[in-house]
């Protein structure tokens, strides 16, 4: 508490940043938008899940159908 002694406008502005990050938690919090939020968020992490795992185990196929085609231009 020394701190804010010596410099009350540190403690002041400490508060109100405080006070700030709670209203915006709490917001998410209650909100039912945060919910669908994350939602999209997860299906949107497995969907591109699933794009890098398709990625990995069709790479051969994918570069020998990217070379055929440049070898024909």
């Amino acid at each position: 508490m020394v701190f804010g002694t010596i410099f009350p406008q540190a403690r002041r502005t400490s508060y109100r940043g405080e006070l700030m990050l709670r209203r915006f938690i709490n917001m998410f919090i209650r909100s039912e938008k945060a919910q669908g939020l994350a939602e999209y968020a997860l299906i949107l992490s497995l969907i591109a899940i699933a794009a890098v795992l398709a990625l990995l185990f069709l790479s051969g196929t994918i570069q020998t159908i990217l070379s055929t085609i440049g070898k024909k231009l």
